[in-house]
């Protein structure tokens, strides 16, 4: 039976089981599935092994612990590795260095996608089944600082000036531009980003998270969608 373990920032939380909410917002239209435990045949299930490592830019960085990580990990033929990151990215790294080496978003987009697509790629050519996941989508109050437990931890690398809007472009065209290096590279992509997202404010749902970022579990709703089973 297929095991697909997670391995992110903290965002790697809404595909552990022990975040499943009771009731979801039917009503935004977003969930095709019961919120019960889906029994899924050939599927085992989701396993969190959320990390320390913050951003997909610097994953090669944190090489050693993240081959600690997966070396400890006892895969079996037909399981999957879902990286699960981005989404520091767009809340600080990105609108930062944009501002900070006077370059454009889109140059900055290329920095973290170049850096990603470079690592996950050389993992896979070790033999590792390492899937990307879409980055999910932003907070939709003006400050992306809300419920942020990083608020002092990463205070000096913020962005001045970033709007809601910045970072729906960024969410959205860093999600396209890993799709597209992705299919390039041979590197399987998982957008879970239309299920997550408002389509009217291209924000989170707030109603979907635990704090206003991070969400309840949505691994059934995944694991259907996605034909997990098969």
């Amino acid at each position: 039976m297929k095991k697909v373990y997670v391995f992110g920032d903290s965002h790697s939380s809404m595909f552990n089981v022990a975040h499943r909410k009771g009731s979801l917002p039917e009503d935004k239209g977003i969930f095709k599935v019961s919120p019960e435990a889906v029994e899924l045949e050939g599927f085992e299930g989701f396993v969190d092994r959320s990390s320390g490592v913050p951003l997909a830019y610097s994953l090669a960085k944190h090489h050693d612990v993240i081959i600690k990580e997966l070396e400890s990990i006892p895969f079996k033929d037909g399981d999957e590795m879902w990286f699960v990151f981005g989404e520091i990215d767009v809340r600080f790294h990105i609108f930062y260095w944009h501002q900070v080496l006077e370059i454009t978003l889109d140059e900055s987009i290329e920095r973290v996608v170049s850096k990603y697509i470079a690592y996950v790629k050389m993992l896979r050519l070790d033999g590792y089944n390492i899937h990307i996941v879409s980055v999910v989508p932003p907070q939709p109050n003006d400050s992306p600082f809300f419920n942020d437990p990083t608020l002092e931890i990463l205070s000096p690398v913020r962005g001045k000036g970033i709007t809601v809007s910045d970072r729906v472009y960024m969410t959205d065209t860093l999600n396209k531009r890993l799709e597209e290096e992705c299919d390039k590279n041979g590197i399987p992509f998982r957008d879970v980003h239309p299920y997550l997202v408002d389509p009217a404010t291209r924000c989170n749902v707030p109603e979907m998270t635990r704090d206003g970022m991070h969400y309840y579990y949505i691994g059934d709703m995944i694991a259907e969608e996605f034909g997990l089973w098969k």
